[in-house]
């Protein structure tokens, strides 16, 4: 299905329903294109875990009710991880593309505050009240399994390699879960992709598995990644619509802590970050901002407005809440680092090239 916007899919045994916005289809952006190529591989990979690959909790249940599970990093998580990883493997991506794509993964997850609040596990729980029950407060107190899930999918992929010299593989544990589970038929019991990965790299790597999987910290992905031969930069973002993934010629030098829409007196916000200058400032998501120091602002406007604040300053926000004309102070500060893009290093030596190669190419031996 496509529509002006949308994105989405639902796997069943044998069939998969897509919704895709028109403009992915329509050749005029290869970038909206991959977007939907990795949409029908996160579909498709779902036939084997999800379909085949079966949590023990859903298989057991009616339906009828919530069921809750930790587990979710698992079949959403790793799906998350191989969607696009499986397009670059097939040679429809450039590595670059798709280290581009784990960027923008990245920096999706640093602009939650939720980070330190929510595990991945503890996502996966809640996912039957929260994950689609967004509000515009989700990001200062939740994650997502899919976001964080695919995330730490990759720091067990290089872990695996790294640590048994290219042995093994997040490729060895999935096929490990198939022979066990998948063409068996036997669900997969809560917890036990832990146990897999203990069986096969040891109760160390299993015990930093478990610890990703249930902390309210940020992943180890810096140090994995440099052992790949690629840097993890961070910057901060260019502009309200910069979703990271690439380097940035110029960066904001002013920071609200606010996402905002474009609304016809001026600026909608739609959402104020925990701490931030906006949140301090005592402003609200659906508040809209009409003038800066008195001069008219718009969604186009007003992160310029902001950059042209001298350090330190503080500027009067005239603005609108329930009808009611408003006024406050606040304070703009430097930006978070929070933008994140990979470089690929081409100095680096012959083991650490076919290190990577084995990984974005999958020909090593830890398939």
């Amino acid at each position: 299905m496509t529509g002006a916007d949308g994105y989405g899919g639902l796997e069943h045994r044998a069939s998969s329903a897509l919704l895709c916005a028109r403009d992915d289809l329509s050749g005029r952006n290869d970038d909206h294109y991959r977007r939907f190529l990795g949409l029908a591989s996160h579909e498709y990979f779902h036939g084997w875990l999800v379909q085949a690959i079966r949590p023990a909790v859903l298989s057991a249940s009616a339906l009828d009710r919530e069921v809750l599970t930790r587990d979710l990093w698992v079949f959403e998580g790793i799906t998350s991880y191989y969607d696009d990883l499986c397009l670059r493997r097939a040679g429809l991506t450039t590595p670059a593309q798709y280290l581009c794509g784990v960027g923008k993964e990245l920096t999706r997850l640093l602009r939650r505050p939720g980070r330190f609040l929510q595990s991945v596990a503890e996502s996966s729980e809640d996912a039957w009240i929260r994950l689609y029950h967004p509000h515009v407060n989700s990001a200062n107190f939740e994650i997502s399994y899919y976001n964080k899930g695919a995330l730490l999918a990759l720091c067990l992929d290089l872990s695996l390699r790294l640590e048994s010299a290219g042995a093994l593989s997040l490729d060895t544990v999935l096929v490990r879960l198939w022979q066990n589970f998948g063409r068996t038929g036997i669900p997969l019991p809560e917890g036990q992709c832990v146990g897999i990965v203990e069986d096969l790299a040891g109760p160390a790597l299993a015990g930093r598995l478990q610890d990703w999987i249930t902390a309210r910290t940020d992943l180890p992905l810096p140090a994995l990644l440099a052992e790949m031969g690629i840097a993890l930069r961070l910057r901060a973002a260019s502009g309200p619509q910069d979703e990271g993934g690439q380097p940035a010629e110029k960066t904001l030098r002013a920071w609200l802590g606010a996402q905002w829409l474009p609304h016809a007196l001026g600026v909608q916000l739609r959402h104020v970050q925990t701490d931030s200058p906006a949140e301090q400032a005592g402003l609200s998501p659906d508040d809209i901002l009409i003038a800066l120091d008195g001069v008219r602002t718009t969604a186009e406007q007003l992160s310029e407005q902001l950059d042209a604040v001298p350090g330190g300053a503080a500027l009067r926000i005239q603005f609108f809440r329930d009808d009611i004309l408003r006024e406050t102070r606040v304070t703009p500060t430097p930006p978070p680092r929070d933008t994140a893009w990979l470089e690929l290093l081409e100095d680096v030596d012959d083991v650490v090239l076919a290190r990577r190669r084995a990984w974005l190419e999958g020909n090593g031996r830890g398939q």
